[in-house]
């Protein structure tokens, strides 16, 4: 596994190089077995969703009106791939983001 990771290494250096692109090495942690990364952890092969993130939308104030909700909707849709069914789910939410949308949001 370590000579896979070395063999990874050296194909992400080599892009890097033919880009032209810097690589600052103060900043680069080399042989970790997983890092967070944009909301996800990312092992192996495979990439997760970083916990900390779920629980903090997990304990999100509800939307009182329609900008917070779309933008607790962009953020919940940013993990959908995880979640079986996510627009079915959502479909009651979505229902208060149309134009002259009858509900009324209280918070």
């Amino acid at each position: 596994m370590e000579q896979e990771h070395r063999n990874n290494l050296d194909a992400v250096f080599k892009r890097i190089r033919e880009f032209g692109l810097c690589v600052s090495p103060e900043k680069c942690i080399l042989y970790l077995p997983s890092i967070k990364y944009l909301g996800f952890v990312v092992e192996r092969n495979r990439r997760r969703p970083d916990a900390d993130k779920i629980s903090a939308i997990k304990r999100m104030a509800a939307s009182s009106d329609q900008a917070s909700l779309r933008s607790f909707l962009g953020l919940v849709n940013y993990y959908g791939t995880f979640v079986h069914e996510l627009s079915k789910m959502l479909a009651p939410l979505d229902v208060l983001l149309r134009k002259g949308s009858s509900v009324e949001m209280v918070s």
